[in-house]
């Protein structure tokens, strides 16, 4: 067991950090640093700009040659940012339903 604790840890820091260059980039770039409010908002069943972000940015952290935590964040932050603005859903107000 001690011979993967390494391998596992190293796993998931290529797996579990896109997930939050996709969440600043939502944040930061779709809704400008500030979501709608809960009650206002209708959430999708699946954001598949975001999905498609994410596994974007595993795969390019799980290649890289470099801190695979960081260029993982970025690669999926860039995917989400251009897969949004080719979508159209960059407006502050737009309501979550429509990725």
């Amino acid at each position: 067991m001690y011979d993967y604790l390494v391998p596992y840890l190293i796993l998931l820091g290529t797996v579990i950090p896109p997930i939050g260059g996709v969440i600043m980039a939502d944040f930061f770039f779709r809704y400008r640093g500030q979501y709608p409010r809960l009650a206002d908002a209708r959430l999708p069943a699946f954001n598949w700009a975001g999905l498609s972000a994410y596994a974007v940015g595993t795969v390019a952290a799980f290649s890289s040659p470099w801190i695979a935590p960081l260029v993982g964040i970025a690669a999926a932050a860039l995917t989400y940012v251009i897969l949004t603005g080719v979508l159209g859903g960059r407006t502050a107000n737009a309501p979550l339903e429509d990725l």
